[in-house]
């Protein structure tokens, strides 16, 4: 019995001795969750990397001179040498670098003006007029071509149709507004040259649009002459329409051949005044405005001498005569004769 009770006390003491054992583990058993301290200090911060900025060279300069811009898809060597001539003689007249850059078409121009890549430009009155409308460019100069600055239109007519003239060839000009001397051609035919020509259909329908007169539809000719052989033979149309003031189209070599009273058979009936200003040089209005009075000068100057008249004339492909100042103004009527046909300007470029 005494060893019984001693077993019994033994296994107590060894029980109460697990116990014991099993609560100091627990006390000393390490956490694994770690609480980490963010230390904010200028030594743990990573160094930012300095930002590298382009300097561009100064406007003018050689390695970021002015360029003046010209459209042509087919530029002759003796062109691209003679636009080169013209911009190493700006370069050393003003002091500082020019140079010169043809473009393909107007969409391309019109891309290189908004990044401002391009200064200056020489521009036909549509392609100006899209950029001032975007007031991407101001002009500056016109060219003096064929003796003028600027042309118009002349509506035609076979003598013999007894319409009443509203124009005097001594002073040519018209004694009528356009209103009052079309209106005779109301519901008539028309002879105008393409769908894609100015001076030949959409500035003469502009004026008869404007003025609410309605006509049949048009014979389009395809050339000025084949209009004037129309209305002199009769039965094609009615009237007629072609450019005027550059030159008179029924004295051409090839009219006056062949139909030498066309002047007294195809009178002219009424004829606007100079709306259609010729190739002009536009600048973007950001330029300095002492700048681009500088460079018109020079080339005022320039265009006076017969060897710069030539580089002029070459450099652009096309005859240049003279150069005058030329304000926006300018192309306001022409302006407004297309805006009443509600026509979008980008279809007529290269026109």
């Amino acid at each position: 019995m005494f060893c019984s009770f001693k077993v019994k006390c033994i296994l107590l003491f060894l029980t109460l001795m697990l116990i014991l054992s099993a609560c100091a583990s627990d006390q000393l058993r390490p956490t694994t969750a770690v609480e980490l301290t963010s230390v904010q200090g200028e030594e743990n911060s990573p160094t930012p990397l300095p930002t590298y900025t382009p300097t561009l060279a100064a406007q003018g300069s050689q390695e970021n001179p002015y360029l003046i811009g010209l459209i042509d898809a087919t530029v002759s060597e003796n062109q691209r040498k003679a636009a080169e001539e013209l911009a190493a003689q700006l370069s050393e007249a003003l002091g500082m670098y020019f140079a010169w850059e043809f473009f393909a078409d107007y969409l391309q121009l019109e891309e290189a003006l908004q990044k401002n890549i391009v200064q200056f430009v020489w521009l036909q009155p549509i392609e100006y007029i899209l950029s001032a409308q975007k007031q991407l460019l101001t002009s500056v100069l016109v060219t003096n071509h064929l003796g003028v600055t600027a042309y118009g239109v002349q509506f035609l007519a076979n003598s013999s149709s007894n319409f009443s003239t509203f124009y005097d060839s001594g002073t040519q000009t018209s004694t009528a507004n356009a209103a009052a001397a079309l209106q005779q051609f109301a519901g008539l035919r028309p002879c105008f040259i393409s769908q894609s020509s100015l001076s030949g259909y959409w500035v003469p329908n502009g004026f008869l649009t404007r003025s609410a007169i309605t006509t049949q539809p048009p014979v389009f000719t395809y050339s000025t002459s084949a209009s004037i052989r129309a209305l002199y033979i009769k039965g094609v149309c009615d009237f007629a329409a072609t450019y005027a003031y550059f030159a008179d189209p029924r004295t051409s070599s090839e009219i006056i051949t062949d139909l030498p009273d066309a002047l007294s058979i195809v009178p002219i009936i009424w004829a606007s005044g100079k709306i259609i200003p010729n190739l002009n040089l536009s600048a973007a209005p950001t330029l300095d405005l002492a700048l681009r009075n500088r460079l018109a000068e020079f080339l005022i100057q320039l265009v006076r001498t017969d060897n710069g008249k030539q580089l002029i004339t070459t450099a652009l492909d096309y005859e240049v005569a003279g150069l005058d100042g030329l304000q926006d103004g300018t192309y306001d009527e022409l302006r407004s004769l297309l805006r009443s046909q509600g026509v979008n300007l980008y279809s007529l470029l290269n026109q």
